[in-house]
Protein backbone atom coordinates (compact mmCIF):
# COMPACT_ATOMS: atom_id res chain seq x y z
CA UNK A 1 0.00 0.00 0.00
CA UNK A 2 2.82 2.40 0.86
CA UNK A 3 4.48 1.64 -2.45
CA UNK A 4 1.21 2.42 -4.28
CA UNK A 5 0.89 5.77 -2.45
CA UNK A 6 4.50 6.71 -3.25
CA UNK A 7 4.00 5.73 -6.90
CA UNK A 8 0.79 7.79 -7.11
CA UNK A 9 2.59 10.79 -5.62
CA UNK A 10 5.34 10.42 -8.20
CA UNK A 11 2.78 10.23 -11.04
CA UNK A 12 1.13 13.45 -9.85
CA UNK A 13 4.52 15.17 -9.43
CA UNK A 14 5.44 14.25 -13.01
CA UNK A 15 2.06 15.45 -14.33
CA UNK A 16 2.30 18.90 -12.76
CA UNK A 17 4.43 21.21 -14.90
CA UNK A 18 3.40 24.65 -13.63
CA UNK A 19 1.61 26.40 -10.76
CA UNK A 20 -1.49 26.50 -12.98
CA UNK A 21 -1.34 22.71 -13.22
CA UNK A 22 -1.49 22.48 -9.41
CA UNK A 23 -4.70 24.54 -9.42
CA UNK A 24 -6.12 22.43 -12.25
CA UNK A 25 -5.13 19.23 -10.44
CA UNK A 26 -7.10 20.24 -7.33
CA UNK A 27 -10.08 21.32 -9.48
CA UNK A 28 -10.07 17.99 -11.29
CA UNK A 29 -9.80 16.04 -8.03
CA UNK A 30 -12.71 18.00 -6.56
CA UNK A 31 -14.75 17.38 -9.72
CA UNK A 32 -14.05 13.62 -9.69
CA UNK A 33 -14.93 13.34 -6.00
CA UNK A 34 -18.17 15.30 -6.44
CA UNK A 35 -19.25 13.72 -9.73
CA UNK A 36 -21.50 10.96 -8.33
CA UNK A 37 -23.41 13.38 -6.09
CA UNK A 38 -23.69 15.94 -8.90
CA UNK A 39 -25.21 13.33 -11.23
CA UNK A 40 -27.69 12.30 -8.53
CA UNK A 41 -28.84 15.93 -8.07
CA UNK A 42 -30.13 16.33 -11.62
CA UNK A 43 -30.63 14.41 -14.82
CA UNK A 44 -27.71 13.88 -17.17
CA UNK A 45 -28.89 16.45 -19.74
CA UNK A 46 -29.12 19.19 -17.09
CA UNK A 47 -25.70 18.20 -15.77
CA UNK A 48 -24.17 18.39 -19.25
CA UNK A 49 -25.66 21.88 -19.69
CA UNK A 50 -23.99 22.89 -16.40
CA UNK A 51 -20.68 21.57 -17.70
CA UNK A 52 -21.05 23.52 -20.94
CA UNK A 53 -21.39 26.79 -19.01
CA UNK A 54 -18.51 26.11 -16.61
CA UNK A 55 -15.33 28.16 -17.05
CA UNK A 56 -12.42 26.27 -18.57
CA UNK A 57 -8.67 26.73 -18.29
CA UNK A 58 -7.63 28.53 -21.47
CA UNK A 59 -5.18 26.87 -23.83
CA UNK A 60 -3.30 27.78 -27.00
CA UNK A 61 -5.36 25.24 -28.95
CA UNK A 62 -7.73 22.33 -28.39
CA UNK A 63 -5.06 19.62 -28.62
CA UNK A 64 -2.82 21.38 -26.09
CA UNK A 65 -5.81 21.59 -23.76
CA UNK A 66 -6.65 17.93 -24.38
CA UNK A 67 -3.12 16.74 -23.56
CA UNK A 68 -2.95 18.87 -20.40
CA UNK A 69 -6.33 17.79 -19.04
CA UNK A 70 -5.69 14.11 -19.78
CA UNK A 71 -2.20 14.24 -18.23
CA UNK A 72 -3.51 15.75 -15.00
CA UNK A 73 -6.78 13.79 -14.91
CA UNK A 74 -4.98 10.47 -15.33
CA UNK A 75 -2.55 11.39 -12.56
CA UNK A 76 -5.47 12.23 -10.28
CA UNK A 77 -7.14 8.91 -11.09
CA UNK A 78 -3.94 7.12 -10.03
CA UNK A 79 -4.31 8.45 -6.47
CA UNK A 80 -5.49 6.14 -3.68
CA UNK A 81 -9.18 6.75 -3.15
CA UNK A 82 -9.68 7.90 -6.74
CA UNK A 83 -8.27 5.02 -8.79
CA UNK A 84 -11.48 3.00 -8.34
CA UNK A 85 -13.35 5.82 -10.11
CA UNK A 86 -11.27 5.38 -13.28
CA UNK A 87 -14.12 4.59 -15.67
CA UNK A 88 -14.90 5.86 -19.14
CA UNK A 89 -17.73 7.93 -17.65
CA UNK A 90 -15.49 9.73 -15.18
CA UNK A 91 -12.77 10.23 -17.80
CA UNK A 92 -15.25 11.55 -20.38
CA UNK A 93 -17.15 13.88 -18.02
CA UNK A 94 -13.87 15.24 -16.63
CA UNK A 95 -12.38 15.85 -20.05
CA UNK A 96 -15.61 17.47 -21.24
CA UNK A 97 -15.73 19.72 -18.18
CA UNK A 98 -12.13 20.99 -18.40
CA UNK A 99 -11.33 20.85 -22.15
CA UNK A 100 -10.96 24.20 -23.89
CA UNK A 101 -12.14 23.36 -27.42
CA UNK A 102 -11.13 26.82 -28.69
CA UNK A 103 -12.93 27.27 -32.01
CA UNK A 104 -13.80 23.57 -32.32
CA UNK A 105 -16.90 21.65 -31.27
CA UNK A 106 -16.35 19.17 -28.44
CA UNK A 107 -19.16 16.72 -27.76
CA UNK A 108 -19.89 14.26 -24.97
CA UNK A 109 -21.42 10.96 -26.06
CA UNK A 110 -23.02 8.18 -24.03
CA UNK A 111 -24.04 4.82 -25.41
CA UNK A 112 -24.46 1.13 -24.76
CA UNK A 113 -22.84 -1.87 -26.36
CA UNK A 114 -25.10 -3.44 -28.92
CA UNK A 115 -23.87 -7.02 -28.42
CA UNK A 116 -26.70 -9.54 -28.27
CA UNK A 117 -24.56 -12.20 -26.57
CA UNK A 118 -23.65 -9.94 -23.63
CA UNK A 119 -24.67 -11.12 -20.18
CA UNK A 120 -25.40 -7.55 -19.12
CA UNK A 121 -25.80 -4.07 -20.53
CA UNK A 122 -22.48 -2.19 -20.77
CA UNK A 123 -22.49 1.57 -21.06
CA UNK A 124 -19.71 3.82 -22.29
CA UNK A 125 -18.94 7.52 -22.59
CA UNK A 126 -16.58 9.26 -24.99
CA UNK A 127 -15.57 12.65 -26.35
CA UNK A 128 -15.34 13.87 -29.93
CA UNK A 129 -13.81 17.04 -31.32
CA UNK A 130 -15.43 18.22 -34.54
CA UNK A 131 -16.99 14.78 -34.89
CA UNK A 132 -13.67 12.91 -34.63
CA UNK A 133 -13.10 10.56 -31.70
CA UNK A 134 -10.82 12.32 -29.24
CA UNK A 135 -10.97 9.78 -26.46
CA UNK A 136 -13.12 6.74 -25.90
CA UNK A 137 -13.27 2.97 -25.49
CA UNK A 138 -12.44 0.54 -28.29
CA UNK A 139 -16.15 -0.25 -28.70
CA UNK A 140 -16.58 3.24 -30.22
CA UNK A 141 -13.96 2.57 -32.89
CA UNK A 142 -15.43 -0.88 -33.52
CA UNK A 143 -18.92 0.56 -34.10
CA UNK A 144 -20.32 -1.72 -31.39
CA UNK A 145 -22.31 1.01 -29.60
CA UNK A 146 -25.78 2.46 -29.78
CA UNK A 147 -25.54 6.13 -28.83
CA UNK A 148 -28.01 7.91 -26.58
CA UNK A 149 -28.20 11.56 -27.63
CA UNK A 150 -27.51 14.00 -24.79
CA UNK A 151 -27.37 17.25 -26.78
CA UNK A 152 -23.98 18.08 -25.27
CA UNK A 153 -21.59 20.05 -27.46
CA UNK A 154 -19.32 22.95 -26.55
Amino acid sequence: MVRRILRAGEIVRMAVHSPGDVVLCFAIMRFIIGLPAALERCDVRAFVRELERAPRPRARDAMTSYRRVVRIRDACLALPGLWQRNTCYVRAFTLYRFLDPADHCAALHVGVESRRDADRLRGHAWITLDGELLEGPDAVRDGALTEWVLDGAI
